[in-house]
Order: C-alpha cells, then structure tokens, then sequence
C-alpha cells in the first residue's frame, strides 16, 4: 500500500495500523485495518513540510490510554481517537511556545510517562 512521503513508522494497536505521511500539500495521519489494509480513517494534521532531505512527517504515533498521539514536521501535535480520527485535542507547537522546527523538522514522536506527554 502506498501512502506517501514522509519518514513515519508504524505503531500496531488492537488490529490497527497507525501512521503518519505527506500528500500534495497536507500531512496526514491514518488508521489502517491490519488484515484487510482497508484505510479506517484518514485526517489532515497539517501542512507538507517540504525541504532538500524529503517532505513529510518524520515521527511516529504513540498510542496509549484510548488515545493516538501525533506530532507532524511543522510541530503540530494531536490527540485523535483511534476509531475515528476525530480530534480530541490539538496544540501548534510554534505559535503557543515560539519554538522553531529543528532544520529538518519535528522528528521525535510522543511519549508517554505516567500522566506526561513527552515531545
């Protein structure tokens, strides 16, 4: 199955496949029914990142507690429901704390430690 760009892995949860990748000027993150490969739901996070060492979302999604967590190239991060995509929450890591993408943007994916989301 091919998605698009983007240097996601996958995360694996109850029948699911999680992941996150890049098409036209969106990035998205998708959930994927592990044995059949129909798509579950697809959501736009943000805009394609686009530079000289490939376009697209870097990390993976963290999966914990009822709760995908996804954090795409440009720092935007999101809370999506697993059977729906629906956003529970989402927060634009640039305007909310001034921070700039590293040069090749947000690579590290969320992490979860007791009640703290780690990015």
């Amino acid at each position: 199955m091919k998605l698009g760009g983007g240097y996601s892995g996958l995360s694996v949860h109850e029948g699911r496949i999680y992941t996150m990748f890049s098409q036209g000027s969106g990035e998205f993150a998708t959930a994927i029914d592990a044995g059949t490969g129909e798509t579950i739901w697809k959501v736009r996070t943000d805009s394609n990142r686009r530079d000289g060492q490939g376009d697209g979302p870097r990390s993976t999604p963290t999966v914990s507690g009822g709760i995908v967590y996804v954090l795409g190239a440009n720092g935007a991060l999101h809370a999506l429901k697993p059977d729906s995509g629906k956003t529970v929450w989402s927060h634009d890591l640039r305007k909310e704390y001034g921070a700039k993408p590293p040069q090749w943007g947000a690579s590290t994916s969320p992490l979860i430690e007791g009640d703290m989301l780690l990015v």
